[in-house]
């Protein structure tokens, strides 16, 4: 009798067991997918498909050194443009997000090259990589100007936002010297911008799904959180770097960008901003501002860029 009990509770026991594994793995599974790919927006890749009409828009396809094909847009603005910024928007969003923070950029009279990173616009149903992944995209983009448009190194520049700030300064720790690099509400690590966002939505209680989440990423995406960290690349930046986040950030806190400074060997500027605008929205709430630091910033670290 004492062994027929015995045998109900082991199975019980383990059937148990194996739905809390099985429940515990599926919650994890689909927390990773609400990280890996975005939602698809149709009607911005129509936007994307008339903006093409224009004629200073110049669209290229090239193999990622990844995964997947990179399209992007070279937009020329003048005949022979004296430099050259790339663009890297935020996740969620696309290329034409860059109309955003182009006009920052305006006295430079650079050309621009827009594209849709990992997952978006384009690119829907690939993963993204927390920037670990796109800094070698953007690496790729950057020796595609230099050798199919002759630029040099001192006259092309990368501006990131959020997410395609966390991919800029994780791509400046590695060989391609850019004049300079921008960095706007920057995460200071991909766990950081997933669990920070993730308690303010659901509760703290998904701080529990925080190793099973890791997993999923590293076997569906190849990357785990711990790989996408612009905190531990910031030692090995060697360009002029300007951080640009504001204290009241309701999405990403500023202090990561503060931890990042702290980190930083390279030229670099923290611009903590007191203006009281919402996540990446500095721009909008003082775009003079917003432009003349970029100015000064470029001015002092890289005087030669924009000039012919």
């Amino acid at each position: 009798m004492n062994k027929r009990v015995n045998k109900i509770i082991t199975y019980i026991t383990v059937s148990l067991c194996a739905t809390a594994t099985a429940f515990y793995f599926s919650i994890c599974w689909y927390f990773s997918g609400l990280v890996l790919f975005p939602y698809y927006d149709a009607q911005a890749v129509k936007s994307i498909q008339l903006r093409e009409l224009a004629d200073n828009v110049e669209r290229i396809q090239m193999p990622s050194p990844v995964s997947g094909i990179i399209d992007f847009w070279y937009i020329k603005h003048e005949e022979q443009a004296p430099c050259v910024v790339i663009y890297n928007h935020g996740w969620g969003e696309q290329r034409l997000q860059s109309d955003k923070f182009s006009p920052a950029f305006n006295d430079f009279k650079c050309a621009e090259l827009r594209y849709d990173m990992r997952g978006h616009g384009r690119r829907v149903g690939e993963s993204v990589g927390g920037g670990h992944l796109e800094k070698q995209e953007l690496q790729a983009l950057h020796q595609w100007l230099i050798k199919a448009k002759g630029y040099r190194e001192n006259q092309i520049a990368w501006f990131g936002l959020s997410w395609g700030a966390a991919t800029v300064l994780q791509a400046a720790s590695l060989d391609s010297r850019p004049a300079f690099v921008v960095s706007d509400s920057a995460f200071q690590d991909w766990e950081s911008a997933i669990f920070e966002r993730g308690v303010r939505q659901y509760g703290a209680w998904v701080l529990a799904f925080k190793s099973g989440v890791n997993l999923m990423l590293k076997l569906r995406a190849g990357v785990s959180f711990y790989d996408a960290s612009p905190l531990k690349s910031a030692p090995a930046i060697k360009v002029p770097v300007l951080l640009i986040h504001s204290q009241s950030d309701t999405a990403t806190a500023s202090q990561q960008s503060l931890n990042i400074s702290r980190q930083l060997r390279s030229p670099h500027h923290f611009q903590h901003s007191d203006w009281g605008s919402d996540h990446g929205d500095d721009i909008l709430t003082r775009p003079k501002e917003y432009q003349q630091l970029i100015k000064n910033f470029a001015a002092k670290y890289a005087p030669s860029f924009g000039q012919k």
